[in-house]
This record gives structure tokens, sequence and C-alpha cells, in this order.
């Protein structure tokens, strides 16, 4: 076990014992070795005298305490285009105490830039507040093992805090992730002084919001908690642009569920190492099931695609019935968290939520389809793939397209693309910012109609067309934006696209919005219609344009908004009455798995 040695130091009013290792070494030969630090431990010392008033002011917190490490390199998730400039830009210390009825944490936290929080900011698109903020993450019963539906999780609760312009809000509160709770008790104040550019933060919570019925506070208990520091740097962008953990210092991929450890001692603690943690309950951390990945992947691929009412093998039906209830399983945070971290590149947070479950299902298909990618289209006739997570990959010998996508890697693809187009571009979780970032580079087209901002680097209009619009990419396909602009020159929030091969061969996805008095006929067929069950004129969209093919879209996806904004669930039982109306109209209907490809024969 790591040796503590510590000295004490007065921060922001906050007397800290902060261990000497972790104040610089350098050698002769250059700058000292990187080393991947240990799993935290931290003596949670009783409280020996008048409690802390919580006032936002650390003065009256107890000297000589140990500190909670939260500014070391090695504890970024990640930095988007560069924006953490060292401990001075952004870190902190924190500190905990404990009594018989509370829990007591105080942070000071250096942000050379402050954003306010906006407490409703996001909400309506499924994102958390924006602003700079500061996780509470506990596991009571430190039994919670991987991202997902973990039956460990359920007791677990997570609190969220950011100060506004005026005064300090609690702003989330929430039992497995998404069940919120309205009801606490909790007392924090949040304050930002402007001049000396420093947060700093005082919570106390009751013991009877985190600890279950069984527990009860006293020397020796042991609880597992996670701390999550996110700062903005941008006035308009959505998403943190760095993003600090308790325990991401522990190596180059980060487990989302691996926290700290909480130790209750006594009213002091002088000893030189931390508290030996009482071993973590019954069983291993749960490895992922790679066979489970592969039983649904190969079940799936040994049947080929066929229209929905056709007679497929059991074992497809089956593995597609079993990949629809995972997916519908993940808690609509987790995967909104996910998306956010993909946006800003905090790719070892990232990496470790892809080692899970049916994410890592999804992975193993994007990287297949990669693959794909590197081999040169061989027909004019557009092939159709379903990207994992959303979105679709059109590709021919015309041009390379994708449409919505939103999942870790596809950056990947930008060599082999012509263009991306995108339906609701101000959604940060219906694109792909890494990917855009790389076809503005190389000065290929990121075909929407409203610009939208990208970490770091402003607003970027990119190729902005408006409803009725066309523009040719590739080699001569024509793609028109499907929308209404208002008599207040306001767009829809969502748009689509119509999309026309110098063969005539057409594809219409129109997307949230669009309806069938915006697609441009010319009484030529339509080849293919990729269509969301969200759509209100789904229905009216078979009926009147008649289509040769339907394509799902939306199946196969993760629950991203909330279902007050989509009541659409996008399950397979939704199918059905899509299924009746192309049937009717002699249209043949498509449902592909991620990662799976159609064709015109």
């Amino acid at each position: 076990m790591q040796k503590i040695t510590t000295i004490s130091i007065f921060v922001g009013g906050l007397i800290l014992a902060l261990p000497q290792s972790l104040l610089g070494q350098t050698t002769s030969k250059g700058p000292p070795r990187i080393q991947a630090m240990e799993k935290p431990t931290y003596p949670l010392q009783h409280l020996n005298g008048k409690p802390p008033t919580i006032d936002g002011s650390l003065a009256d917190w107890p000297k000589g305490i140990p500190a909670l490490i939260l500014d070391d390199p090695r504890q970024l998730s990640g930095t988007a285009h560069k924006s953490w400039r060292g401990k001075q830009d952004f870190g902190g210390r924190g500190a905990l105490l404990w009594d018989e009825k509370y829990l007591y944490f105080g942070l000071f936290l250096i942000d050379d830039w402050s954003r306010p929080f906006l407490k409703r900011g996001g909400r309506g698109v499924g994102l958390p507040p924006s602003g700079d903020s500061v996780q509470l993450r506990f596991d009571p019963l430190r039994n919670s093992r991987r991202v997902g539906p973990d039956e460990g999780r359920r007791e677990d609760i997570e609190y969220w805090f950011g100060a506004d312009i005026k005064s300090t809000q609690v702003l989330v509160s929430r039992r497995y992730l998404d069940v919120i709770v309205s009801d606490s008790k909790i007392k924090a104040v949040m304050l930002y002084n402007k001049k000396q550019h420093f947060y700093t933060l005082e919570v106390r919570i009751p013991w009877k919001e985190i600890l279950v019925k069984t527990q009860a506070p006293k020397e020796g208990l042991s609880l597992d908690l996670q701390i999550l520091l996110n700062d903005f740097d941008a006035l308009t962008d959505p998403l943190p642009q760095t993003r600090i953990g308790w325990t991401f210092g522990m190596g180059p991929i980060i487990d989302p569920m691996i926290y700290g450890t909480l130790v209750l001692v006594g009213k002091s603690w002088d000893s030189p190492t931390p508290p030996k943690a009482p071993p973590i309950p019954k069983g291993e951390r749960e490895k992922v099931d790679e066979v489970w990945c592969k039983r649904i992947g190969d079940s799936i691929e040994k049947s080929p695609v066929t229209p929905w009412w056709k007679n497929t093998s059991k074992s497809r039906n089956s593995a597609l019935e079993e990949l629809d209830s995972s997916l519908a399983a993940w808690p609509r945070q987790d995967i909104v968290e996910l998306l956010t971290l993909t946006q800003r590149r905090m790719n070892r947070e990232v990496s470790g939520y892809l080692n899970t479950g049916v994410l890592r299902f999804l992975r193993e298909k994007t990287r297949s389809l990669l693959k794909d990618a590197q081999r040169a289209p061989s027909s004019t006739i557009p092939k159709i793939h379903s990207l994992p997570g959303r979105g679709w990959w059109i590709e021919s010998k015309q041009g390379n397209f994708f449409i919505d996508p939103c999942f870790p890697l596809l950056e990947l693809f930008h060599k082999t693309l012509d263009a991306c187009l995108l339906t609701r571009s101000q959604s940060p979780l219906l694109r792909s910012d890494p990917l855009a970032f790389r076809l503005v580079a190389t000065k290929k087209p990121v075909v929407c109609h409203v610009a939208f901002h990208l970490g770091g680097a402003g607003p970027l209009i990119i190729h902005p067309l408006n409803p009725g619009e066309e523009v040719v990419l590739g080699k001569g396909v024509t793609a028109s934006l499907l929308g209404k602009k208002g008599v207040n020159g306001k767009v829809t929030i969502t748009t689509g696209f119509q999309m026309v091969w110098p063969s005539g061969f057409t594809i219409i996805a129109p997307s949230l919005s669009g309806v069938p008095e915006q697609i441009k006929t010319n009484k030529q067929r339509i080849d293919v219609l990729i269509l969301d069950p969200s759509n209100p004129k789904s229905l009216e969209f078979i009926k009147k344009l008649k289509p040769q093919n339907i394509i799902l879209e939306g199946f196969f996806d993760f629950q991203r908004f909330p279902p007050s904004t989509f009541p659409k669930s996008h399950r397979l039982p939704e199918v059905l009455d899509l299924a009746n109306a192309a049937r009717k109209n002699k249209a043949k209907l498509w449902l592909l798995a991620p990662g799976e490809a159609w064709r015109s024969q």
C-alpha cells in the first residue's frame, strides 16, 4: 500500500493535507515517468467539534484533514482541443467529514472562466443542464459492477451541483440514473470568486439519502464514491470541454464503474497510509460476455436480410428480439453520457463504456463496417448500411455519404466519405462532432440547415441549405433539403433529405418533420424511403409516395430522448402498423440490424 506523506496548505480558506509525492518531482534526466494512480481509499474522519456552516466559505473546516486529489493530469477523461491548460485552468482539492446525521463535502475548485449553470438548459433534447458542475455518485453497497442495466446500481444515488447567476442550485439528484428524486433534504452552496477565479462548494447530505436501511454511519463502514468535475469554456457549447474524475488516473482506459472508497474513521487520522477497505462484496468484477456478443452476431449474420413479413430463421428472430431487449434495458442517461463524451473526445471514458455488454456488440459492428469502407464501392446502385447506434451509410460509385452518424469510432470513416448529412444538426445526440471536424479539415461538406457548435471552435456554418435548396455531392448525386420555413424566417428543428443519383435512383429520408408534399417526384419512382415511425406523417408517406422499399429508422437504438419528447419507443412491436401499410401499398419493408446492409436487386 502506498505511503501517504502529507503537508498542510491553506487553499481558499480550507487547510488540506496534500500528498508530497504529487507536488511535482523531476530528475536530472528529464520529466518524471508517468505512473498509474492507485485506486483511492479515503479516511473519512468523524467531525470533531462544531459542524461547518453551509454557506460556501471553507474557513471553518478543520485543519489537516486528508485531501481528495482532483487536478492530476492523469485524472483527465479528455480535454477538447487542448482546452485544459494545467491546474491553473481547472482542478481542485476536496475533503469529507461525517457525523451521525450527515456527510459533509467541501471543494476548492480553480476555474479561470466561470460559466453559470442554466437549470433547465438542454433538458428538452435529453441533455443534462449546461454549465460548470460537480457530480457525486454514491454506491453504498459497493456492488455496482458495470455500466448499463446492472442490478447493483439500483440503490446508487447521484447528486449534481452547479452555481447559477444569482445563487446555488442543487441541479440533479437521481437514483439508478433515470429516476429523478425531487424531495432531497440536501443543503449545498456553491460560490464563484470572480477576482481570484475559483469556486467553493459546501454540501451537507443526510445519511438517510445515501445509505440503505441495513446500514448505519459508524466507524468501519465503507462505501464507494465517484467525484466528477465538468468544465465549460465556451459560451454556447452545451457540452463540457474538460472532465476530471477522482479514479480516472488508474490506467489508459477508464472503467466508468470503478469508484474510490470511503472508510469511516474516528475524529483523527494520523496513519501514514490509507485505511484498509473491506473486500468488495461477493464475486469479482464481471467481465464482458464476449460469448453473448458472438452468439447474437452469428445468429443474425447466418440469415440473409429479407422483407419483414417473409419467413426468417427462428434463430435470427430470437437474436433480434434479444438484441432489442438489451438495448431497451439501458438507462437513457448512460447513453446520453456516452454520446456527450464522444462528442468532446473523452476517449478514455468512451473506451470503458464500449467494453460493456451490448455496447461491445455495437463497437465490433462499427469496426467491421470500417473494414468494408476500405474497399472501393463496386456498384452504381446505392448500398445502404445501418450504422450502429443510429444513422446510415450510403455507398456507391457516385459517392459515400453518412446520414445522422452518432456513435463512437465513426470519425474513422472520414477518408472514405464524400459528405455527411444531418437532419437535426443542433442536437449533440444526433451527430458526430469528431467526424465533422475531420470532414471540415479535409474540405468535405457537412450538409445541414442550422449552424451548430463544434466544441472549442465556435459556431460553424459548414454547408447550410434552406428548405427546398439543392446541393450536388460526390459524382453527381443531388441532395435536396426537406423542411419548412415559417413566416418569421425560422425553420423546423429537424429537416429531411431527398437524394437522387444520376441514374434516377431516389432515396427519401424525411426524418421527424418532413411531409410528403415537400418531395420533388417529377413522376419518378421512389426507390427507398427511410422512415422513422416518430414522424407523424409516416403512414401518409407510404400511401402517397408508394415507395418500392421502406427501410425503418430508429430501431435497435437506445432511448436517447425523454418519453415526453418522443413517445415512440422504437421497439419491435411498433413495426406492425408500418408493415401492414407497406403490404397494402405493395412496398417491401426492411428492418436492418446494426451493421447490416441493403441493396436493390
